[in-house]
């Protein structure tokens, strides 16, 4: 018997859960205890990049089992399915090489990624509560993200894109609508200031004034959940097909 589209949601709910909530918890649980500022955010980057790497081998193993089992009946959706992978691979591969370009300039161009690797690991990084160099690199010479050159600018707009068309391509409104609630960070929205009432812009929000471990922590998360929404989209493709070429997918 195949999976039905209810089982394959479920699959996407329970691997989206078990994967990013641990990296979310150590966020809040490291600022609850007694250890220092540094220590907390080194732990948090050291999760989030464990949680990357565990996250690939995921979507890979993942990506090659739908593979297997999909037929030269549901070649229908091959083309987008191409496209969303050519765009999560580009942004992927723009957020690695932010990441260590990022890394190597605050550590005064004395690291790069070694051979065999693609990312410069986190336990390399000498310089992990610099904040002055992180900030001005990201939000550019203004320091406040508007200038569109600037990485954290040329970063939101990627992501806002990939977002976009990856939840484009889902036909039915309402998978469509809890896949991007689910991936909503990826759509990089500004957000309120509570004590202030004032819209916080996304580039100050994540940008300013923040360690440079939480920044590549940050953006190990944003290249998991990218990897997490494209197979999350290639599922609902897949069941969205089948059910067109096969009314009562469950009596298989």
């Amino acid at each position: 018997m195949s999976e039905n589209p209810n089982q394959r949601t479920a699959i996407i709910v329970f691997a989206i859960t078990a994967i990013v909530l641990p990296v979310f918890l150590l966020l809040f649980s490291s600022v609850q205890t007694n250890r220092s500022r540094l220590e907390a955010y080194r732990d948090m980057a050291a999760m989030a990049e464990q949680t990357y790497q565990i996250t690939q081998t995921f979507v890979n193993e993942r990506y090659e089992s739908t593979c297997a089992q999909e037929s030269d009946s549901l070649a229908e959706p091959a083309i987008a399915k191409d496209l969303l992978k050519s765009q999560a691979d580009s942004l992927v591969q723009f957020i690695e090489q932010l990441r260590n370009e990022l890394i190597s300039h605050v550590e005064g161009g004395t690291l790069l990624p070694t051979e065999g690797r693609r990312n410069i690991p986190i336990s390399e990084i000498s310089h992990g509560d610099d904040f002055s160099y992180t900030t001005r690199y990201m939000l550019g010479s203004t320091l406040e993200g508007s200038d569109p050159n600037c990485p954290a600018q040329q970063l939101k707009l990627r992501m806002q894109q990939f977002y976009a068309s990856a939840t484009g391509l889902i036909d039915d409104p309402a998978v469509r609508f809890q896949i991007q609630r689910r991936f909503e960070g990826l759509s990089c929205p500004d957000m309120r200031d509570s004590r202030t009432n004032e819209m916080l812009r996304w580039e100050i929000l994540h940008f300013d004034h923040l360690e440079l471990f939480a920044v590549i922590s940050k953006m190990d998360q944003w290249a998991t959940q990218v990897r997490l929404l494209e197979i999350s989209v290639r599922e609902c493709l897949n069941v969205t097909f089948s059910e067109d070429t096969n009314p009562n997918p469950e009596t298989i």
